[in-house]
């Protein structure tokens, strides 16, 4: 076969000849020419073709004249190419991110050749041939004869601690990583932003919130959006703020409300790339540096959401920052934009990454107040007061699960009715909190008990409500334990005091403070107390017999600790604090002696009996009662309110016949409890 020596003429443009003359210096050693060759002629044809080396040396076949060939038009390219450059277009967006990111002139040209690589065929061609070669120092050789350098710049260049590959641009074997970037450098002008995008980090979206829907943070998003200003004119570097908080209570949006409050241009870095995969948390951290970097004099604000995958280990490996300490350490202490990182949790982060954030705030779900006010706004065209009111005392409603239930009703358009938008706005917010693991909202319930029956008067307590209420009205701060048997008014007496008093009445059962996990019971009930206090609201603790046995007869560790929480929480809480309990006798006695007054709520006496019965019959239209069912009634021991709001929901759909009928009923329950009482040894929850 005939052999055909290639002229350099055909490489008709400045960037294709440059293209072959680093090809051509790539394998200018014989160790590097083995890899351009395999036993039936050339390891890659299109590189050849590229080359046109194809008719040359048989197909390669025969090395020597095909090494003959390359090695004159290696030196006729050296001899002929003056200026060795990119197309316009790439050298400009080139010298623009190496300007961003402050690259010494070798850290340019290196950056300059592995972006013009992994944006050409053929240049990719050949630095796949090379992968055996682009080992450890063999990189540093490959790269210095490709650009024509000095190898011990090259080697500080690529360096684990140089400012190339601290970026994260390039790895120090696998050359540039973001392939996709590099092909747009040859085929469109890049801003700022256009480089950022590649690396997940891109402009937020207009917030939804404003700053004045936080206002419940208090003095701590004031203090910080005073640092922020200060910091937006000095851009001083290393500033890192911490938001922490339960999902859903609108950290994200708060952060946009930041931005805009300060007119700074909020970046988020995205926790997954274009296709909807993970980005892994390394990446996501030279995602977040790079943009710093690129970004730096924008004057803006970056978000980093979900740095728990950052911060926070697990039992069966160490967090990413604890890996990478130093590295994390340094990004945090010298990044270029002031940094907001957002997390649901704090507890399992390192106490020395914690030190480094210049705020920690957390962002917790607004109180009763704020809540309604919210709902208020949101939904107020569809939903009446006495819903709102009712809702908003679910301490989990957050702003953003309000915001999305509002988007789908606002969906249905105008042409729905009040009635199905209300439906829908309940059906949404209750199907996202209980999948969350929370309760879920509902319309408030048909009152069935009349509001002047819970009447101080008709509660057999051992002390003077009405006085023990009034008092509160001018010192509201006591520990009160209600005891007594089911039914008698323990919970209602609550109710009734925090109507009393104007305050919301947060109200905790056993089932919403007790968990399986160790230490969840504490957090709960030391939350449950804060935030009572953060809504000025009265807590009430149903059967807290579960939380409150004695120590002594403790079988485990953990039934201590939750007494301790329990009694450390009611010491510092400042507000007004109802414990509820069917078993008294159960208490701890240190618990015992931490409440001002211990209530004892009783069986109804006789005449309250009577009295309540008058009051049933005239609210369930009953008629008036004679003389003697009055009588009857007053005979009847063991009686509770309980049993009476038991017999009227009851009479919806079995109506009494009468006061008569109605006292008959209410003997039924006495019954019903004379039978259960041996079996189960206690009673049904209060009303």
């Amino acid at each position: 076969m005939s052999s055909r020596n290639p002229s350099i003429s055909r490489f008709r443009s400045q960037f294709a000849r440059l293209k072959a003359l680093w090809i051509l210096r790539a394998f200018s050693t014989s160790k590097r020419k083995d890899c351009f060759f395999n036993v039936s002629g050339f390891a890659d044809d299109d590189l050849a073709e590229f080359l046109g080396l194809m008719e040359t040396g048989n197909g390669g076949r025969d090395r020597a004249v095909t090494t003959t060939a390359m090695n004159r038009m290696h030196h006729e390219l050296e001899a002929t190419t003056k200026v060795s450059k990119v197309p316009h277009l790439a050298q400009r967006n080139l010298m623009r991110f190496t300007q961003a990111l402050g690259l010494d002139q070798i850290s340019s040209e290196i950056l300059s050749l592995l972006i013009t690589i992994a944006g050409s065929p053929e240049l990719r061609d050949m630095w796949r041939l090379l992968r055996k070669i682009r080992v450890g120092s063999g990189m540093v050789d490959l790269v210095s004869a490709i650009l024509g350098v000095s190898r011990i710049n090259v080697k500080s260049a690529l360096d684990s601690r140089s400012r190339l590959i601290q970026t994260g641009l390039i790895e120090s074997e696998d050359g540039f990583k973001e392939w996709e970037l590099a092909e747009a450098f040859f085929e469109r002008k890049l801003s700022d932003t256009d480089l950022i995008e590649f690396y997940g980090v891109n402009k937020a979206p207009d917030a939804e919130l404003t700053c004045e829907s936080y206002t419940h943070i208090g003095a701590a998003l004031e203090l910080l959006l005073n640092y922020l200003r200060v910091i937006k004119k000095s851009k001083v570097r290393g500033v890192n703020i911490l938001l922490y908080g339960t999902p859903g209570t609108g950290k994200t949006q708060m952060a946009r409300a930041i931005g805009d409050e300060l007119s700074m241009v909020v970046f988020e870095q995205s926790p997954t790339n274009e296709n909807g995969g993970i980005r892994s948390p390394m990446d996501r951290l030279k995602g977040l540096q790079m943009a710093g970097t690129v970004l730096a004099s924008s004057g803006g604000l970056l978000v980093f959401d979900e740095a728990e995958d950052v911060f926070c280990g697990s039992f069966l490996s160490r967090s990413v920052a604890a890996e990478h300490k130093a590295w994390i350490n340094r990004l945090l202490e010298e990044n270029a934009m002031p940094t907001i990182w957002i997390s649901n949790s704090v507890r399992s982060m390192d106490s020395a990454a914690l030190r480094r954030f210049d705020m920690i705030l957390e962002v917790q779900v607004p109180p009763h107040a704020k809540r309604v006010e919210m709902l208020e706004r949101e939904a107020g065209q569809f939903m009446e007061k006495k819903t709102i009111e009712c809702l908003a005392e679910n301490d989990r409603l957050s702003p953003a699960i309000l915001k999305r239930a509002v988007k789908v009703v606002d969906a249905l358009g105008e042409n729905a009715s009040a009635f199905d938008r209300k439906s829908a706005f309940l059906n949404l917010t209750s199907a996202t909190l209980k999948a969350q693991g929370f309760r879920g909202v509902d319309e408030p319930r048909v009152d069935y008990i009349p509001h002047d029956v819970y009447d101080v008067s008709l509660v057999n307590a051992d002390c003077d409500l009405a006085s023990i209420a009034s008092n509160l009205s001018h010192n509201p701060s006591a520990r009160i334990c209600l005891y007594g048997p089911p039914g008698t008014g323990k919970t209602a007496f609550g109710h009734w005091l925090a109507k009393r008093l104007g305050k919301p009445l947060l109200v905790k059962k056993a089932s919403d403070l007790l968990s399986p996990y160790v230490g969840e019971a504490e957090r709960l009930i030391d939350e449950a107390f804060l935030q009572a206090d953060r809504d000025g609201s009265l807590l009430l603790i149903d059967e807290v017999d579960s939380f409150l046995r004695p120590r002594g007869e403790a079988v485990r560790s953990w039934e201590v600790t939750q007494v301790n929480q329990m009694l450390t929480s009611m010491e510092s809480f400042p507000g007004v604090f109802l414990a509820t309990t069917n078993l008294v006798e159960g208490l701890d006695s240190a618990a015992l002696r931490r409440f001002d007054i211990k209530l004892h709520v009783d069986f109804l006496s006789g005449e309250q009996v009577s009295k309540l019965v008058q009051v049933y019959s005239s609210h369930l239209q009953l008629g008036e009662p004679v003389e003697e069912v009055l009588d009857s009634a007053a005979l009847l021991s063991g009686v509770t309110p309980g049993d009476f709001a038991v017999v009227a929901r009851r009479h919806r759909f079995h109506p009494l016949q009468g006061p008569q009928g109605l006292v008959d009923a209410v003997i039924g329950e006495l019954k019903h409890k004379q039978i259960q009482a041996p079996k189960i040894g206690f009673f049904a929850s209060d009303v």
